[in-house]
Protein backbone atom coordinates (compact mmCIF):
# COMPACT_ATOMS: atom_id res chain seq x y z
CA UNK A 1 0.00 0.00 0.00
CA UNK A 2 1.40 2.79 -1.24
CA UNK A 3 4.88 0.91 -1.07
CA UNK A 4 6.59 -0.65 -4.60
CA UNK A 5 8.31 -3.65 -4.18
CA UNK A 6 11.11 -5.11 -6.73
CA UNK A 7 12.76 -8.57 -6.02
CA UNK A 8 15.61 -8.82 -8.18
CA UNK A 9 16.78 -12.02 -9.94
CA UNK A 10 20.16 -12.12 -8.00
CA UNK A 11 17.83 -12.00 -4.79
CA UNK A 12 18.27 -8.38 -3.75
CA UNK A 13 14.91 -6.21 -2.61
CA UNK A 14 14.83 -2.28 -3.02
CA UNK A 15 11.76 -0.82 -1.57
CA UNK A 16 11.32 2.02 -3.48
CA UNK A 17 9.26 4.27 -1.49
CA UNK A 18 12.26 4.24 0.98
CA UNK A 19 15.43 3.89 -0.84
CA UNK A 20 16.34 1.27 1.15
CA UNK A 21 17.42 -2.28 -0.52
CA UNK A 22 17.51 -5.44 1.71
CA UNK A 23 19.75 -8.48 1.32
CA UNK A 24 17.61 -11.87 1.46
CA UNK A 25 18.77 -14.77 2.40
CA UNK A 26 15.91 -17.10 0.56
CA UNK A 27 14.43 -17.58 -3.02
CA UNK A 28 11.11 -16.01 -2.34
CA UNK A 29 9.04 -13.99 -0.32
CA UNK A 30 5.66 -13.87 0.41
CA UNK A 31 4.01 -11.28 1.42
CA UNK A 32 1.59 -11.25 4.11
CA UNK A 33 -0.77 -9.00 5.95
CA UNK A 34 0.66 -10.32 9.57
CA UNK A 35 4.38 -8.60 8.26
CA UNK A 36 2.92 -4.75 7.65
CA UNK A 37 4.00 -2.08 9.97
CA UNK A 38 2.05 0.80 9.28
CA UNK A 39 1.84 0.78 5.29
CA UNK A 40 5.41 -1.03 4.50
CA UNK A 41 5.99 -4.73 5.17
CA UNK A 42 8.96 -6.11 7.61
CA UNK A 43 11.21 -9.03 6.11
CA UNK A 44 12.77 -9.84 9.26
CA UNK A 45 12.26 -13.40 8.87
CA UNK A 46 13.49 -13.44 5.40
CA UNK A 47 15.82 -11.19 5.25
CA UNK A 48 18.65 -9.16 6.76
CA UNK A 49 16.56 -6.00 7.09
CA UNK A 50 16.97 -3.30 10.24
CA UNK A 51 17.15 -0.24 7.98
CA UNK A 52 19.98 -0.56 5.55
CA UNK A 53 23.51 -0.51 5.96
CA UNK A 54 26.29 -3.69 6.98
CA UNK A 55 25.86 -6.93 8.37
CA UNK A 56 25.54 -5.97 12.20
CA UNK A 57 28.47 -8.00 13.38
CA UNK A 58 30.77 -5.54 14.84
CA UNK A 59 30.61 -1.80 15.72
CA UNK A 60 32.08 -0.69 12.60
CA UNK A 61 29.41 -2.51 9.93
CA UNK A 62 26.25 -2.10 12.15
CA UNK A 63 22.71 -2.41 10.45
CA UNK A 64 21.83 1.06 10.51
CA UNK A 65 18.35 2.40 11.64
CA UNK A 66 16.94 5.81 9.70
CA UNK A 67 13.06 5.32 9.55
CA UNK A 68 10.82 4.27 12.64
CA UNK A 69 9.68 1.38 10.33
CA UNK A 70 13.46 0.33 10.96
CA UNK A 71 12.86 0.36 14.30
CA UNK A 72 9.51 -0.91 14.83
CA UNK A 73 11.10 -4.30 12.58
CA UNK A 74 14.01 -4.52 14.87
CA UNK A 75 11.13 -4.25 17.64
CA UNK A 76 9.19 -7.14 16.29
CA UNK A 77 12.23 -9.42 15.56
CA UNK A 78 13.29 -9.28 19.39
CA UNK A 79 10.07 -9.56 20.93
CA UNK A 80 9.36 -12.72 18.69
CA UNK A 81 12.43 -14.39 20.95
CA UNK A 82 15.22 -13.68 18.69
CA UNK A 83 17.62 -11.77 20.99
CA UNK A 84 20.41 -10.57 18.30
CA UNK A 85 23.36 -11.25 21.07
CA UNK A 86 26.16 -9.50 19.60
CA UNK A 87 24.51 -7.99 16.67
CA UNK A 88 24.64 -4.06 16.26
CA UNK A 89 22.51 -1.45 15.80
CA UNK A 90 23.05 2.36 14.61
CA UNK A 91 20.44 5.21 14.67
CA UNK A 92 20.99 7.39 11.59
CA UNK A 93 18.17 9.76 12.07
CA UNK A 94 15.41 11.39 14.78
CA UNK A 95 12.15 9.06 15.72
CA UNK A 96 9.38 10.47 16.00
CA UNK A 97 6.34 8.38 17.20
CA UNK A 98 4.20 11.17 18.81
CA UNK A 99 0.90 11.41 16.71
CA UNK A 100 -0.66 8.44 14.59
CA UNK A 101 1.16 7.45 12.47
CA UNK A 102 3.35 4.71 14.20
CA UNK A 103 2.18 2.15 17.22
CA UNK A 104 5.19 2.36 19.11
CA UNK A 105 6.43 -0.84 20.11
CA UNK A 106 9.27 -0.89 22.92
CA UNK A 107 12.48 -3.39 21.69
CA UNK A 108 12.59 -6.75 23.88
CA UNK A 109 10.20 -7.80 26.75
CA UNK A 110 10.70 -9.39 30.44
CA UNK A 111 10.33 -13.26 28.44
CA UNK A 112 12.12 -11.85 25.20
CA UNK A 113 14.96 -9.00 26.31
CA UNK A 114 17.01 -7.57 23.70
CA UNK A 115 20.80 -8.44 24.06
CA UNK A 116 22.51 -6.71 21.58
CA UNK A 117 23.85 -3.31 20.99
CA UNK A 118 22.16 -0.19 20.49
CA UNK A 119 23.98 3.17 19.37
CA UNK A 120 22.15 6.51 19.29
CA UNK A 121 24.42 8.74 17.75
CA UNK A 122 26.62 9.73 14.82
CA UNK A 123 29.43 9.93 16.60
CA UNK A 124 29.30 13.13 18.60
CA UNK A 125 25.73 14.19 18.64
CA UNK A 126 22.79 12.07 19.72
CA UNK A 127 19.72 11.36 18.24
CA UNK A 128 16.22 11.71 19.96
CA UNK A 129 13.54 9.14 20.03
CA UNK A 130 10.52 11.30 20.69
CA UNK A 131 7.12 8.97 21.70
CA UNK A 132 3.58 9.78 23.21
CA UNK A 133 3.14 6.37 25.30
CA UNK A 134 1.28 5.06 28.01
CA UNK A 135 2.92 1.80 29.41
CA UNK A 136 1.46 -0.95 32.31
CA UNK A 137 4.73 -3.05 32.19
CA UNK A 138 8.28 -3.23 31.19
CA UNK A 139 7.97 0.16 29.73
CA UNK A 140 10.33 2.62 27.79
CA UNK A 141 12.89 2.55 24.26
CA UNK A 142 13.60 -0.96 25.62
CA UNK A 143 11.20 -2.91 27.30
CA UNK A 144 14.19 -5.50 28.78
CA UNK A 145 17.67 -5.47 28.60
CA UNK A 146 19.55 -8.76 29.06
CA UNK A 147 23.42 -9.34 29.92
CA UNK A 148 25.02 -8.54 26.60
CA UNK A 149 23.24 -5.72 25.87
CA UNK A 150 24.35 -2.02 25.41
CA UNK A 151 22.54 0.94 24.86
CA UNK A 152 24.56 4.50 24.38
CA UNK A 153 24.14 7.68 23.30
CA UNK A 154 20.60 8.10 22.96
CA UNK A 155 18.31 10.76 23.67
CA UNK A 156 14.58 10.29 25.12
CA UNK A 157 11.86 13.29 24.96
CA UNK A 158 7.74 13.47 24.80
CA UNK A 159 5.88 11.89 27.49
CA UNK A 160 6.06 8.49 29.35
CA UNK A 161 2.64 7.38 30.78
CA UNK A 162 2.06 4.87 33.40
CA UNK A 163 -1.11 3.12 34.68
CA UNK A 164 -2.75 1.78 37.73
CA UNK A 165 -0.13 -0.82 38.86
CA UNK A 166 2.11 0.37 36.17
CA UNK A 167 5.50 -0.92 37.39
CA UNK A 168 9.49 -1.08 35.68
CA UNK A 169 8.59 1.69 33.50
CA UNK A 170 11.96 4.19 32.46
CA UNK A 171 12.94 5.94 30.23
CA UNK A 172 15.57 4.08 28.25
CA UNK A 173 14.60 0.80 29.60
CA UNK A 174 11.80 -0.86 32.11
CA UNK A 175 13.76 -3.65 33.30
CA UNK A 176 17.50 -4.87 32.95
CA UNK A 177 18.93 -7.89 34.12
CA UNK A 178 22.29 -6.92 33.55
CA UNK A 179 23.76 -5.05 30.70
CA UNK A 180 25.33 -1.31 29.65
CA UNK A 181 23.37 1.95 29.93
CA UNK A 182 26.16 4.77 28.66
CA UNK A 183 25.64 8.50 27.73
CA UNK A 184 21.98 8.79 27.37
CA UNK A 185 20.03 11.60 28.38
CA UNK A 186 16.51 11.68 28.91
CA UNK A 187 14.03 14.75 29.19
CA UNK A 188 10.59 12.76 28.54
CA UNK A 189 7.38 13.91 30.51
CA UNK A 190 6.47 10.70 33.26
CA UNK A 191 3.17 11.51 33.67
CA UNK A 192 -0.23 9.22 34.65
CA UNK A 193 -2.09 8.11 31.82
CA UNK A 194 -5.15 10.66 31.18
CA UNK A 195 -4.25 12.61 33.81
CA UNK A 196 -5.48 10.83 36.68
CA UNK A 197 -4.51 9.52 39.90
CA UNK A 198 -2.83 5.87 39.46
CA UNK A 199 -2.65 3.94 42.45
CA UNK A 200 0.23 1.08 43.08
CA UNK A 201 2.56 2.11 40.44
CA UNK A 202 6.37 0.87 41.52
CA UNK A 203 9.74 1.01 40.00
CA UNK A 204 9.80 3.96 37.76
CA UNK A 205 13.07 5.53 37.29
CA UNK A 206 14.44 8.38 34.57
CA UNK A 207 16.62 6.16 32.75
CA UNK A 208 15.15 2.81 33.98
CA UNK A 209 12.43 1.24 36.21
CA UNK A 210 14.25 -2.14 37.82
CA UNK A 211 18.13 -3.41 37.53
CA UNK A 212 19.21 -5.90 38.51
CA UNK A 213 22.08 -8.97 37.37
CA UNK A 214 24.99 -6.34 37.53
CA UNK A 215 23.83 -3.84 35.01
CA UNK A 216 25.99 -0.78 34.52
CA UNK A 217 24.13 2.98 34.11
CA UNK A 218 27.52 5.37 32.90
CA UNK A 219 27.25 9.29 32.43
CA UNK A 220 23.47 9.27 31.80
CA UNK A 221 21.93 12.78 32.62
CA UNK A 222 18.31 12.80 33.28
CA UNK A 223 16.23 16.67 33.10
CA UNK A 224 12.61 14.82 32.88
CA UNK A 225 9.78 15.55 35.43
CA UNK A 226 8.16 12.49 37.55
CA UNK A 227 4.77 13.34 38.75
CA UNK A 228 4.21 11.13 41.19
CA UNK A 229 1.05 10.29 42.82
CA UNK A 230 1.03 6.99 44.51
CA UNK A 231 3.49 4.00 44.53
CA UNK A 232 7.06 3.18 45.37
CA UNK A 233 10.67 2.55 44.06
CA UNK A 234 10.66 5.74 42.45
CA UNK A 235 14.43 7.41 41.26
CA UNK A 236 15.66 10.23 38.92
CA UNK A 237 17.41 7.52 37.83
CA UNK A 238 16.50 4.43 38.64
CA UNK A 239 13.19 3.16 40.70
CA UNK A 240 14.41 -0.38 42.02
CA UNK A 241 18.19 -0.91 41.72
CA UNK A 242 20.25 -4.01 43.14
CA UNK A 243 23.26 -4.37 45.09
CA UNK A 244 25.09 -5.97 41.88
CA UNK A 245 24.71 -2.94 40.13
CA UNK A 246 27.11 0.01 39.11
CA UNK A 247 26.39 3.29 38.57
CA UNK A 248 28.92 6.14 37.75
CA UNK A 249 28.72 9.70 36.76
CA UNK A 250 24.92 9.81 36.61
CA UNK A 251 23.13 13.31 37.26
CA UNK A 252 19.36 14.32 37.76
CA UNK A 253 18.74 17.48 37.13
CA UNK A 254 14.53 17.54 36.63
CA UNK A 255 11.89 18.03 39.36
CA UNK A 256 10.56 15.27 41.47
CA UNK A 257 7.31 15.72 42.26
CA UNK A 258 5.92 13.33 45.09
CA UNK A 259 2.52 13.82 46.82
CA UNK A 260 3.16 13.38 50.17
CA UNK A 261 -0.76 13.38 51.60
CA UNK A 262 -1.12 9.77 50.00
CA UNK A 263 -0.13 7.18 52.55
CA UNK A 264 0.65 4.91 49.36
CA UNK A 265 4.17 6.61 48.55
CA UNK A 266 7.08 4.94 49.31
CA UNK A 267 10.71 5.02 48.43
CA UNK A 268 11.16 7.82 46.78
CA UNK A 269 15.17 9.00 45.66
CA UNK A 270 16.43 12.13 43.26
CA UNK A 271 19.23 9.49 41.84
CA UNK A 272 17.60 5.99 43.29
CA UNK A 273 14.02 5.30 44.86
CA UNK A 274 15.32 1.83 46.43
CA UNK A 275 18.92 0.31 46.71
CA UNK A 276 20.03 -1.91 48.99
CA UNK A 277 23.39 -3.74 50.38
CA UNK A 278 25.39 -0.69 48.36
CA UNK A 279 28.33 1.45 49.07
CA UNK A 280 28.93 5.11 48.19
CA UNK A 281 32.58 5.95 47.04
CA UNK A 282 33.72 9.66 46.68
CA UNK A 283 36.45 10.14 44.67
Amino acid sequence: EGTNFILKSDGELTVSSLEVSYSCTTGSIDLIESDKIGDYYSFVNECEYYGYGADGTSASTPYKIGAEEGFLALAREVNADNPLTDTYFKLESDLDFTGDAYEFVPIGTYDNPFDGHFDGSNGDDKFTITMDESFYTDGGVFGALSENAVVEKLNVEGEVRFEDDSYNIGGICGSTEGGIIRDCSVSAHFIPSNNEDPFGCVSIGGIVGSASCGTQIISCEVSSTLDIYAGGDIGGIGGMVDETCYLENCDFLGKLFVYYDNPEIFDIGGLIGYIYKCYLLLL
